[in-house]
């Protein structure tokens, strides 16, 4: 990941409006810029989180959305959940589902999410982690998850995540 990377910009609908490297958009929250989000379920229902890698710079440990990432400039929102789900745990997300999208803001950053979610099988492929991007990750039941929030254990994006999910009486 280089500060020189060039991120996808977005208007306040998510329609791209030019581009900005890594550098500028992290510290600019006045840029917005395009990531993407994937919910990976099991057959039981249970929800694979990661833990970030410690050497991260923002939320080092912390349990987040099982896949995350930026979309590159001029890639499509498609295209970029493919490489960020194969990069950080070398599954297939072929079959992942569109199902929301939303604006996260901070004092660091502002991204519009694109939230996918998948059902878990083998014909993924083995969950394998790439060390740079997390310290590894399991599948976690809703009373897992709860308890990670009371010991505030997740990051305040997958806070978000969470309370969107729990709406939506998917955990």
């Amino acid at each position: 990941m280089s500060d020189d990377e060039m991120f996808q910009l977005v208007d306040e609908n998510g329609e791209a409006a030019g581009t900005a490297s890594r550098r500028e958009c992290h510290g600019n929250p006045e840029l917005l810029h395009s990531v993407v989000h994937l919910h990976l379920f099991n057959a039981s229902g249970e929800l694979f989180l990661q833990r970030r890698s410690l050497c991260k710079k923002r939320y080092p440990g912390l349990m987040d959305t099982s896949v995350g990432g930026h979309i590159k400039a001029y890639e499509s929102v498609e295209e970029a959940l493919m490489r960020e789900v194969k990069e950080e745990i070398g599954v297939d997300a072929a079959g992942a589902k569109y199902m929301y999208g939303y604006i996260y803001r901070d004092d660091f950053e502002s991204e519009y999410v694109h939230t996918f979610m998948l059902v878990y099988s083998s014909a993924c492929g083995a969950i394998k982690f790439d060390s740079a991007e997390l310290s590894g990750g399991a599948f976690y039941t809703p009373q897992d998850i709860e308890k990670f929030r009371t010991q505030k254990k997740l990051t305040p994006t997958f806070e978000l995540e969470y309370k969107k999910l729990t709406e939506r009486n998917l955990l």
